[in-house]
């Protein structure tokens, strides 16, 4: 068959109707072709989905065929969906408990419904037993006690109800394979559904419903069951079992059945017959579905009405156990053959011989009678005392549809639409397989469905909806609700008829692909086009006029479509041009006729072109939709200036040759005679013989070369074709156009083929030897003869850089046609024409002047020679020929001829010389008359003999770009100088100043990673070696792993903070910043280490937009370094800003003068701390600093010096005014504020000394009173009330030294972090030692590396969090240090961290039930480890927002406390408890710019974890959330105000703030206690208890945080750069070393066991460190180390931590109390090891409970 491409049908047309047409020949053909099957992503199809996090799996699904309502049976659950599968009902079924109280989980095996009496019928479980369920609620209505179901999960259980027509009943048909828990329940059976015998095998004086295996296979003899259903009057199931009872046969596929008429003996129609498909490879059934098929495939397989198929999936099987593999096929199965076999079968034990064959003999009591009557479609249910089980002899092969090579079919559903089937296949890949049954040879894959959640196989329960449009996919995990198809996928026709989607078809009036039922009157005449119909997609095959219309022109136009639906009253066609102009449409059989759009509203022309093309739409009037489409030409002739374009263009244009124009008029051109018009070549509306290119008047081809010399007048002659003599042309010249300007003569015209041009003169000034210029023909002044081969003259000049006589006359230089001579008289290069006298031409005898040499080039080179000298001169001769010798130092210099240049230079190579000798350059040259000539250079050649010593640096990266500084003797001796590092090339660099003999430079190439690369340099070929001890190290290419801060201003200047590997390698790395060009930093980046350097940012010009943006907006750029040729770090992902530059105003006072009143010095501005911190700010006062203390984005704060600083400036010239100048430095960024004047001292009482008098008074009274109390109190609480007395009176004194302003009196960051975490002060008798034992220090630090790999990390907490024998608050003690240790080193590698101990958590607390109280526990590593994080993180934070409120609380308690102890929370103290509430619980605009990033991105992380586990319940974050910061350090500061503020509460005042953290407590409760502490506090409790979710909510709705503004905010508000930091760092460390000492196996072992560490070699590297520890730790003691064994040396080690006299046990900090512990573990682990030794009294000093653990202890 041949496929033309008709007029007007569209390519894509053609290549659809090919495909649907090899497609029809494949179906009928049954050969595969190369149809790609479409994968589309789920989300275009699910339109809902289920899980359960709680759930540990799903086994079957089905549908109620009523409702429509999702039943899912998982283990120990079940639940009740609606029909978008939002959960209705979920109940709890296991797991069950079996003899020993073992808990057994419960699988669901049989779930279906029992639509007589509105049931669920539900089986499974330890015990195998069935229920009876409300298909609403799912309560158990009735439960029976007989084993059903299989009761493991790899044991099969198929279930369905089926009447039972002669006991008159509905039956619950089971197939299950024997399990081990009862062996003896029937393989197939039926069981009641009615009374108090539900479940049972029905057993009656007829028969019973039952079918058993032999008792002598009934081990050994399996069947599978796949899936089952009910046909007429039999229930079928499909098995997978083996072909005999030998245990050695293989597994096949069989139908099995019984007859649902049996009047007794029920059971023993069981039946029997094998399933093939295709050949006997395919022997594993693993999924079935019957359906009646739709038309088409009826018609195809000539079905009897009503009649059904089977459709079957089988997969290649390999025995023992039966295993599918993923090579799969669909076979389909006439139920009427099916029938048939099975009558066959049942005739064959009735009639035959009775032989094993025609019985299924392994099961019990199989037998044929033989030679009995049988009467076909009879005797198969009423004559069974004739035969009991029955067996088909041959194999029913279905038909082989679809193969799948590499891919396993787990699950099928088939269904119909229009005259088709469709099937729907689950795969063990998770994904959905769409297919289109034809016949009964083929069927047809057309797209398969990926879903996101994982590779997990369908599961076999596939249902449809009630209305077919949607089926649910379900696995082990989830269950998806999907459409069956999704038609609006194809944006067009040509898409849509490929989809071969039998549920597509194309919508024609609407635009789209749609189902019929979606599209407006689908059942008209190509309205709706379906994909296997004959019509084709609806188009515009053509449009009249063809090529459009003229720009002036209006006329109506015709479209041409042949597959229009026809119009009605609803609709009608309008043409639409591009949305500009719409009209209606004309219909007229297979034609619309339309208007062209006015003239006023036509598009205007693109400049330069002749048309504009717009789209012409066709509309339907019914739908308003603009349903095809087609380009339309508007063009204009006149924009054709000549009549070659206009004859030749895609228009109806003609070319008017005497108007000199084109149009589309032919009447408009003036017309002498026929001749004075030429058609144009696409006109379809004249057939005039003068049409075409070849009729317009021309210039024709030039015959040959026109040269003209500049200065000699000449003429020119140029042909021509069509040139008329009329009065219409009259007045020709020509014109050449020279170097832009127009040289123009007078042209004659002598026929109509000649016109000569006069004669003149022409020139230019370009220094070209010849310049091709252009020729034009004019007539009229105006008008320009067509020129379509580009008429070309040749002017040139013979002087033109040819310089002396050798030039001149060499061939090689100038071409003979030129006719170009040496002129004597003017000593040029001219044509004899312009010379006055003495004109040599080629070949003449005169010598040109003697040669000369100008330059020479290198002076210098190896003595071995090889160097090639270039030589530069004049009159060196007319061609290479003509150099004789050249000699260097009287050594001869080869001569290279290719390398000559005629009479200016050439080139030789040296011969070898010796070193140090020189000497001239001597050339000689043959004359034109034949004899030689010499030539000399004045400067003299040496031969040297370099020396390389030395090179700096001597590591780079290995990608080379390195620098490298070569030093030596002569080393730029010779032309080729070459430098390689064992065997890589090192560029030489000639361009740089330092080129000279004893320094080179050269740059590194890329190379392999190497320490030991040796430099060799050659010298024009000769080779010079580096000493053997000079070595190059090419290293790793330098990484960046993070930059901080991420933000800088436009001008640059921020120091960046860039952390790494392998810097080192790098002598000058450079930052660099991308904003649509690269910005460099002007100073290289200061190196400090490895792993660390700084960076100045550059300055970035950048947007306007930005630089005016008064709102202080951002940009971000890419961020990267110029690290020599590393290419990964020149653009980075990071994310970096660019913000605009901070401005600080100057002082607003007259002349800039502020007048200094003390305290600190406000200077204000805008946009201050967007990239910049107060650490970066530098204030001068003069040349003084002033200290910076806050700064915000208004305003900053510094502290000026006490004394007035002299009155200078910054550099220390004098001011005008004597004043000092203030001065702010940012950055790049200096700003001038102003002038500082401090007050002038008077003679009168200093106002210190007038405080001082004041503050002496003050203390007096204050002493006075104390004294007065002291001897009041003479009871026994003396000493109490005098301590809470002194308390007040200290906490009146800084009310009142506070004042208004509220100096708030807070801790230090070392105290806060001791009172809120962990005190290492205390204890710490060797802190000096530490920081001054160099080894220990390196130790600690060794062990700090490993803490900071995170694997090790990891193990190391989640070991100690399994050892029961370390107590909780060991544990809380543990995760404190580490925070400590840790924080202070790497701010934000705790929060990664904690992430892996959340999802730890969770998991563990899934299984316990415990999820929502996983955070509360108080016992676990991670909680202290989150605690002690917030509480570090969240210092300034308190400072900033919270401890204002605290304080006022703090003093109105102590107030309070004065006057009514009693009642501590009432009047101004409940107001203070609300406001500090507020400001914990709440985020207003305030706390909105102020809020804490590290709360914000843990409680995402939170969030996040919930999310990922399936946790639903927003009271479980909740509890999380509160947990995590409110009751952790909230609590504990409104409980402890002292951790925090430097104050002392008395008892009272405690009291108080105990009930005030008591109600926050409640308000993050679920539930609200009775305490009476805060009944008082009731409202606010209430209040708050109601806002704390819109506070969560708040929080939730903030920017999210990434990690670069996490480690942004704590390095901003860290005080790691406190002295007192880097030794808390190594307290901590030196205390939790011995955590590691204690328990030190265990980790080890665990180090072993995890891949990623033992791969590291952590477990090693820790066993290294405690050798380490314990070795230093006894090197002084002589003796005592040598005779530990090696397993007591740690327990030693550990015992010299512990002070000589040890306090009680409960006195001991928690790491002393392990180490008592390890000694009891280890006197139980190695009793025959030495313990070591208490004296008596320490012994007795131990608590008596606590005596019985250290009895083994030997005393001195």
């Amino acid at each position: 068959m041949i496929l033309q491409n008709l007029p007007g049908t569209h390519p894509s047309m053609i290549t659809f109707h090919f495909t649907k047409m090899m497609f029809v020949i494949a179906m009928m053909a049954r050969v595969p072709i190369s149809k790609p099957t479409r994968i589309s992503n789920a989300d275009i199809y699910a339109v809902a989905n289920f899980t359960d996090s709680n759930s540990e799996g799903f086994n079957h699904l089905t549908v109620h065929k009523f409702t429509g309502d999702v039943y899912i049976g998982g283990v120990n659950q079940l639940y009740r969906l609606n029909e978008n599968l939002e959960l209705l009902v979920n109940i709890t079924t296991g797991p069950e408990y079996d003899e020993e109280d073992k808990a057994l989980d419960t699988f669901n095996k049989i779930l279906t419904f029992d639509y007589a009496g509105d049931d669920l019928i539900t089986c499974g479980g330890y015990r195998g037993v069935c229920q009876i369920r409300h298909v609403e609620d799912l309560s158990v209505t009735y439960e029976g006690d007989v084993f059903v179901a299989a009761n493991t999960s790899d044991e099969s259980t198929v279930g369905f109800v089926a009447p039972h027509y002669s006991l008159g009943q509905q039956l619950l048909y089971v197939g299950t394979t024997s399990t081990s828990h009862n062996p003896g329940n029937p393989f197939v059976s039926g069981r009641r559904l009615e009374g108090n015998q539900a479940f049972e095998v029905i057993e009656d004086s007829q028969g019973n419903t039952k079918v058993d295996v032999s008792i002598s296979l009934i081990t050994t003899y399996s069947i599978r069951y796949v899936a089952g259903f009910s046909y007429n009057i039999y229930s079928y199931f499909v098995t997978i079992q083996q072909k005999s009872a030998d245990q050695s046969s293989a597994y096949i596929s069989k139908l099995v059945r019984v007859c649902q008429e049996a009047d007794r003996n029920y059971f023993n129609s069981y039946t029997e017959v094998t399933l093939r498909c295709s050949h006997n490879s395919y022997n594993l059934a693993q999924a079935a579905y019957i359906t009646r098929p739709a038309q088409d495939l009826s018609q195809s397989l000539a079905l009897d009405d009503g009649e059904e198929l089977l459709f079957v999936s089988f997969a290649v099987g390999v025995n023992n156990p039966p295993t599918p593999t993923r090579q799969s096929a669909i076979c389909m199965y006439k139920m009427s053959v099916i029938e048939r076999a099975f009558q066959d079968a049942v005739q064959g034990c009735m009639v035959g011989d009775g032989l094993p064959a025609t019985t299924a003999s392994w099961m019990q009591g199989a037998s044929c009678t033989g030679e009995k009557p049988y009467s076909r479609g009879v005797h198969e249910c009423y004559a069974v005392e004739h035969y009991t089980y029955a067996t088909g002899v041959d194999d029913q092969r279905g038909y082989n549809v679809e193969d799948y090579t590499d891919t396993l079919v787990t699950s099928i559903a088939v269904t119909t639409v229009q005259q088709h089937t469709v099937g729907f296949l689950g795969t063990d890949t998770g994904t959905i397989l769409k297919v289109h049954f034809t016949n009964d040879t083929n069927a047809n894959t057309y797209e398969e469905i990926e879903f996101k959640d994982g590779i997990t196989a369908v599961l076999q329960d596939m249902k449809f909806d009630l209305d077919d449009e949607h089926f649910y996919k379900y696995t082990y995990t989830s269950v998806h609700k999907v459409k069956v198809s999704e038609c609006s996928q194809f944006p067009c026709c040509v898409d849509c008829m490929e989809s071969m989607d039998p549920y597509c078809g194309w919508c024609t009036l609407e635009k789209r692909c749609s189902t019929k039922a979606n599209c407006i009157g689908s059942s008209e005449k190509s309205r709706w086009l379906h994909i296997f119909d004959k019509e084709m997609c609806v188009k515009i095959d053509s449009i009249e006029p063809e090529n459009g219309v003229p720009m002036d022109v209006t006329k109506q136009i015709t479209l041409i479509m042949l597959e229009l639906p026809a119009e009605d009253s609803k609709n009608t066609y309008l043409c639409n041009y591009d949305d500009f102009f719409i009209t209606s449409a004309d219909k007229d059989s297979y034609n619309l006729t339309c208007d062209t759009p006015p003239l006023e509203s036509r598009p205007i022309l693109p400049p330069g072109e002749d048309h504009v093309t717009i789209q012409l739409y066709v509309r339907s009037s019914e739908t308003e939709e603009d349903f095809v489409q087609t380009d339309f030409h508007i063009y204009d002739c006149s924009e054709h200036k000549s009549c070659s374009s206009c004859v030749s263009s895609n228009w109806s244009c003609n070319w008017c040759v005497y108007g000199n124009r084109c149009t589309h008029y032919l009447t408009s051109c003036p017309m002498d005679d026929s001749t004075s018009i030429v058609v144009g070549e696409n006109n379809l509306f004249n057939d005039s013989n003068i049409a075409g290119q070849s009729f317009c008047p021309q210039l024709q081809m030039q015959n040959g070369e026109v040269l003209i010399s500049v200065g000699v007048p000449t003429e020119i002659q140029v042909d021509t074709v069509n040139i008329y003599d009329n009065k219409h042309l009259q007045g020709y010249e020509c014109v050449l156009i020279v170097e832009g300007e127009f040289e123009t003569s007078a042209a004659t015209r002598h026929n109509e083929t000649s016109v000569t041009c006069s004669i003149r003169k022409y020139t230019y000034k370009s220094l070209v030897q010849e310049m091709p210029v252009h020729l034009i023909l004019k007539w009229n002044g105006h008008h320009v003869v067509d020129d379509m081969y580009g008429y070309t003259v040749t002017l040139y000049n013979c002087s033109a850089n040819r310089r002396d006589c050798s030039e001149c006359l060499s061939n090689i230089t100038t071409r003979l046609q030129l006719e170009c001579g040496w002129c004597g008289q003017s000593k040029k290069c001219e044509v004899e024409e312009l010379c006055v006298s003495d004109w040599w031409g080629f070949g003449t005898a005169n010598n040109c002047d003697p040669p000369s040499i100008t330059q020479v080039w290198p002076l210098s080179g190896p003595f071995e020679g090889n160097t090639v000298i270039i030589l530069q001169g004049t009159d060196l001769g007319k061609q290479a020929s003509d150099i004789v010798s050249v000699t260097v130092a009287n050594v001869p210099c080869d001569h290279l001829p290719h390398k000559y240049n005629v009479s200016k230079k050439l080139e030789c190579k040296t011969s070898a010389s010796v070193s140090d000798y020189n000497g001239n350059v001597v050339v000689k040259v043959i004359a034109n008359n034949g004899d030689q000539q010499e030539a000399y250079y004045n400067e003299q050649f040496v031969f040297r003999d370099p020396n390389v010593l030395d090179f700096t640096p001597k590591l780079g990266p290995k990608s080379g770009g390195t620098i490298v500084a070569l030093h030596g003797q002569y080393v730029n001796a010779g032309r080729i100088i070459e430098a390689y590092f064992s065997g890589s090339s090192c560029l030489i660099n000639r361009t740089v100043d330092a080129f000279n003999e004893t320094l080179v430079f050269c740059n590194t190439s890329s190379a392999n990673v190497t320490d030991s690369a040796k430099l060799s340099m050659y010298f024009d070929g000769s080779e010079r070696l580096a000493p053997e001890s000079k070595k190059f190290a090419f290293t790793e290419d330098p990484t960046v792993t993070d930059i901080y801060p991420s933000t800088s201003m436009i001008s640059g200047g921020r120091r960046i903070n860039v952390t790494g590997t392998y810097l080192t390698s790098i002598r000058q790395p450079r930052m660099l910043i991308t904003a649509g060009r690269p910005f460099v930093s002007e100073q290289p980046c200061d190196v400090r280490s490895f792993s660390e350097m700084d960076c100045i940012s550059p300055s970035v010009d950048i947007s306007t937009s930005l630089r005016n943006n008064q709102n202080s907006g951002d940009n971000e750029v890419t961020v990267g370094f110029i690290m020599d040729a590393v290419e990964e770090v020149r653009q980075l992902d990071f994310d970096f800003e660019i913000v605009v530059d901070p401005e600080y105003y100057p002082f607003p006072e007259e002349g800039n003068i502020r007048e200094h009143q003390g305290g600190q010095l406000v200077v204000r501005g805008k946009s201050l701390n967007l990239a910049s911190t107060e650490r970066e700010v530098i204030v001068t006062i003069g040349q003084e600093e002033c200290r910076v203390v806050s700064l915000s984005d208004v305003q900053l704060n510094c502290i000026p010096p006490d004394d007035e600083p002299k009155g200078v400036n910054k550099s220390g010239s004098p001011t005008e005014n004597g004043l000092p100048v203030v001065i702010v430095e940012v950055g790049n960024l200096e700003f001038f504020i102003g002038y500082l004047k401090y007050p002038i001292i008077s003679e009168a009482m200093p106002f210190g000394l007038i405080g001082g008098l004041v503050a002496a008074f003050v203390l007096l009274v204050v002493v006075t009173i104390v004294i007065v109390i002291v001897c009041y109190l003479r009871n026994r609480e003396l000493d109490r009330q005098i301590a809470e007395t002194e308390d007040r009176l200290q906490t009146m004194v800084m009310a009142m030294r506070a004042g208004p302003d509220l100096n708030l009196p807070f801790s230090d960051y070392r105290k806060y972090t001791a009172n809120m975490v962990y005190d290492l002060h205390t204890g710490q008798q060797g802190l000096e030692n530490l920081n001054s034992n160099t080894n220990r220090k390196m130790d600690l630090e060794k062990f700090n590396s490993l803490l900071m790999n995170k694997f090790f990390c990891l193990v190391l907490i989640r070991t100690l969090e399994q050892q029961r024998r370390m107590a909780n608050d060991q544990k809380k003690a543990f995760g404190h240090l580490l925070t400590i240790a840790l924080h202070e080193k790497t701010k934000i590698y705790l929060p990664e961290i904690l992430k892996e101990l959340f999802a730890d958590a969770v998991i563990k607390a899934e299984r316990t039930k415990k999820t929502k109280s996983m955070l509360n526990r108080g016992d676990t590593i991670m909680e202290s480890i989150l605690n002690a994080w917030f509480a570090i993180t969240l210092y300034s934070y308190i400072k900033t927002c919270l401890g204002e409120s605290i304080y006022e609380l703090f003093l109105a308690m102590t107030t309070q406390a004065d006057k009514e102890p009693r009642q501590m929370l009432t009047g101004s103290t409940r107001d203070k408890v609300h406001t500090v509430f507020a400001n914990m619980l709440t985020l207003d605009e305030q706390h909105h710019s102020h809020f804490p990033a590290p709360i914000k991105f843990m409680f995402d992380m939170l969030d996040s974890i919930a999310e990922k586990h399936g946790i639903s319940d927003g009271n479980v974050t909740r509890s999380w959330k509160c947990d995590s910061l409110h009751l952790g350090p909230w609590a504990k500061i409104l409980r402890s105000p002292q951790y925090v503020l430097d104050i002392k509460p008395t008892n009272d005042v405690k009291r108080g703030l105990e009930g005030v953290a008591q109600a926050f407590i409640e308000i993050c409760s679920e539930t609200t206690n009775s305490h009476s502490e805060t009944d008082e506090l009731y409202e606010e409790v209430s209040t708050f208890k109601t806002q704390l979710q819109q506070f969560f909510d708040d929080i939730k709705a903030l920017p999210s945080v990434s990690e670069g503004t996490l480690k942004q905010y704590v390095e901003e508000h860290s005080h790691s750069q406190d002295q007192s930091a880097s030794s808390d760092r190594l307290a901590a460390l030196d205390e939790l070393i011995k955590f590691v000492l204690g328990f030190h196996d265990e980790i080890t072992e665990a180090l072993k066991n995890d891949e990623n560490c033992e791969k590291e070699g952590h477990a090693v590297a820790l066993k290294e460190l405690i050798s380490s520890l314990v070795e230093r730790q006894y090197e002084q003691i002589p003796g005592k180390y040598e005779s530990l064994q090696p397993r007591p040396v740690v327990l030693y080690d550990s015992l010299h931590q512990l002070p000589q006299n040890p306090p009680q046990y409960q006195e001991l900090y928690p790491e002393q109390r392990s180490k008592y512990m390890m000694l009891q573990r280890h006197r139980e682990e190695r009793p025959e090891e030495a313990s070591p030794q208490l004296t008596p009294s320490e012994y007795q000093s131990i608590q008596p409970e606590h005596k019985s653990q250290y009895t083994h202890l030997k005393f001195n």
